[in-house]
């Protein structure tokens, strides 16, 4: 017998209260960037592993200081840049 339904298979990402609960996150706190647009789930199945990364990034450059939009377009162009910076 196969572990999963047929037709079923398992997703590789998770919802958003366990993607806050992984990032250290507050629920709300990640409701209100999705709706400014400054994260979502890149997976089929939910947040990635490369989502809780990149909320955790996130969440620590905010608690620097750094507004959330600042904080995502740096990060968006860390991620752009292959994660390099100059210097």
């Amino acid at each position: 017998m196969f572990p999963y339904s047929r037709g079923r298979r398992p997703t590789t990402g998770c919802g958003r209260a366990e993607a806050a609960g992984r990032a250290g996150i507050a629920p709300s706190t990640l409701r209100g960037w999705e709706a400014r647009r400054l994260v979502g789930p890149s997976g089929a199945g939910g947040y990635t592993p490369y989502d809780i990364v990149r909320l955790e990034a996130l969440s620590r450059l905010v608690r620097a200081g750094l507004p959330a939009a600042a904080a995502a377009r740096r990060l968006d162009e860390l991620a752009a840049g292959g994660g390099r910076t100059a210097g």
